[in-house]
């Protein structure tokens, strides 16, 4: 079994990935919330909020999704589920700061 990481350290990591990914976008904030599955099985949200309006380049979302979860040493258990959401929609759904 590895090592689990901070959750602050998780948020920093992810949140550098994110800044050096995606410069002119403009990251808000990572919010990253640990859960169950609907199968019960531990996971952790990590949900980039950034602040422009329009998509992100979907190959490089990906990209960073792979890069988020080689760097985050968790748990067996626990597997990271990246999100992505702009400001705007983060205010509607209540996430993170916006919540």
């Amino acid at each position: 079994m590895q090592a689990m990481m901070e959750i602050e350290e998780i948020r920093e990591v992810a949140a550098n990935l994110f800044k050096e990914m995606f410069p002119k976008n403009g990251l808000v904030e990572v919010v990253v919330k640990p859960g169950l599955d609907w199968e019960g099985d531990k996971i952790l949200d990590i949900i980039f909020v950034f602040d422009k309006a329009k998509m992100l380049d979907a190959r490089k979302s990906i990209k960073l999704g792979t890069l988020v979860r080689n760097q985050i040493v968790v748990e067996e258990d626990r597997f990271p589920l990246i999100e992505f959401v702009n400001k705007e929609d983060a205010k509607v759904m209540k996430i993170g700061s916006a919540a």
